[in-house]
């Protein structure tokens, strides 16, 4: 078995709220979560977010919430762990509870950064991939 022992080893799904009645809000949410996501990989982070993956395709398609829930999910469980981006709403998206739900069920490790602040998701993201490492997370 092949040991992961690089940063950009370890496949992190980010999860975050996106739906809203109001697209100021929904555009506001994409933002933060491109640039978080930007910064990351910067960082020589591996990570997944599917907002970032498939909001704009969310525009031009009329592909349903379920199709794009089986979609996120099926790449979760290829993912090693799972941080929650706790925007102004994640408590009440169904998208970011599925995810949780799904991530319990796979026994991978969950990590909720005590803020969206760039920096603070980066400490986040670099103490769960050195708990990784150690097979401590």
């Amino acid at each position: 078995m092949e040991t992961k022992n690089k940063r950009n080893d370890y496949l992190i799904y980010l999860a975050s709220p996106y739906s809203s009645r109001s697209a100021y809000v929904m555009r506001n949410r994409y933002e933060t979560v491109c640039k978080i996501t930007a910064e990351l990989i910067w960082y020589d982070y591996t990570v997944f977010s599917p907002i970032v993956s498939s909001a704009c395709l969310d525009q031009i398609t009329e592909i349903s919430y379920e199709r794009w829930i089986e979609l996120d999910l099926q790449i979760l469980r290829r993912c090693d762990a799972l941080v929650v981006l706790t925007l102004p709403g994640w408590e009440q998206s169904e998208g970011v509870a599925t995810e949780i739900k799904e991530a319990e069920k796979l026994n991978l490790p969950i990590r909720y950064p005590n803020s969206c602040r760039t920096q603070d998701v980066i400490g986040a993201v670099s103490r769960l991939v050195d708990a990784l490492e150690k097979g401590q997370a």
